[in-house]
């Protein structure tokens, strides 16, 4: 902790800039979620990177699963705003999947008209 000398208004050797920062404590929520975020980021890459190295290998199992495991946890830990906004962008973003894959197989990109939604 920072003291003064009441005096001089100078600080002992025993201070420690830290101790004036906003989120000094190291269980601050905001560094607990940063925590948080920063091994979620890196779990995911390893997560992602492992699939792929199965796929590659011709290991068994699906390599999909994890991450389908993984994403499902996610969008039950998200409260019905989010989660109707989650399942927006997953649809969305499964039909650009979708038309991409139809181009590479030399078929009309289809997934991403409106009207082929099945919702």
């Amino acid at each position: 902790m920072s003291r003064t000398d009441g005096d001089r208004g100078t600080r002992d050797a025993a201070f420690d800039p830290r101790d004036r920062a906003p989120f000094a404590a190291e269980s601050h929520p905001i560094v607990d979620l940063a925590r948080s975020t920063i091994g979620l980021g890196w779990s995911l890459a390893m997560l992602g990177a492992d699939a792929a190295a199965r796929l590659l290998a011709g290991r068994g199992g699906s390599p999909a699963a994890g991450l389908d495991a993984v994403r499902h946890a996610a969008e039950g830990e998200l409260d019905e705003t989010f989660r109707g906004i989650y399942r927006a962008g997953d649809r969305l973003q499964q039909r650009a999947l979708d038309a991409v894959v139809d181009v590479a197989r030399g078929l009309p990109p289809d997934g991403l008209d409106p009207r082929s939604a099945d919702d």
